[in-house]
């Protein structure tokens, strides 16, 4: 028999989904990944800080907060302000713990059969990423978050005023950028793209192609018009 208030975690598998419960047994229980630092409930995982959040219960309702700087906690696809105060908890809220992406949904009762269909995996991590772009990023790892930066530095910047500059001179040369990773463990079946990121040294090659005459030819044709 399940104790409640709990939370029942999602998995992309639905016969694994709400197998595992963690009951909350306190007025105040915390989250955190350090097994230095005492928590009620130790989640490991990159972008986990070692007190992570808590969620409490009292007379008035429940409630979840941020407790550090960097501790990335969703709740109905909304960030919470790190280190922002709490926020109401309701039965059915979905609660993301950092970039591990545990998913789980906040119970104060048992799952009604149409609940149930209603929160799956699919849809509680539909709802998250379409939330926000700003979720994606945030569901990297820094590694990540850093090429990317990188990336959009090359091609927004670098990139785009050079083929600018080529099509104005009428040239058929224009710049690409691609990303190029190493592909050790591309074999294991469960690896996640993070995981990939850092194992293997990620950089970024610009190329120089010549195009077709066509589209040298309208660049000519255009500019003799703007003439």
């Amino acid at each position: 028999q399940h104790s409640f208030p709990q939370l029942s975690c999602l998995n992309k598998d639905s016969m694994l989904s709400h197998v595992m419960a963690v009951p909350l047994l306190k007025e105040a229980f915390t989250i955190g990944r350090s097994a230095a630092v005492e928590n009620d409930f130790t989640l490991d995982g990159m972008g986990m800080q070692p007190k992570h959040c808590q969620i409490s219960h009292d007379a008035t309702g429940a409630s979840i907060e941020s407790l550090s700087l960097g501790a990335v906690v969703h709740v109905n696809g909304h960030q919470l302000a790190e280190e922002g105060g709490p926020q109401p908890l309701h039965h059915l809220d979905r609660i993301v713990f950092g970039p591990c992406r545990l998913l789980c949904l906040y119970l104060t009762k048992p799952l009604e059969k149409e609940e149930k269909v209603q929160w799956t995996y699919d849809a509680a991590f539909r709802e998250l990423l379409t939330s926000s772009h700003r979720m994606q990023r945030e569901l990297m790892s820094e590694s990540r978050r850093a090429l990317l930066d990188e990336m959009k530095m090359v091609k927004t910047v670098l990139l785009e005023q050079a083929n600018v500059m080529a099509v104005e001179m009428c040239t058929s040369v224009r710049f690409q950028a691609r990303l190029v990773i190493d592909d050790s463990g591309l074999d294991q079946s469960e690896i996640s793209v993070d995981d990939l990121f850092s194992m293997n040294a990620a950089r970024i090659v610009v190329s120089c192609v010549c195009t077709d005459k066509q589209v040298t030819s309208t660049a000519q044709a255009n500019r003799l018009q703007e003439r």
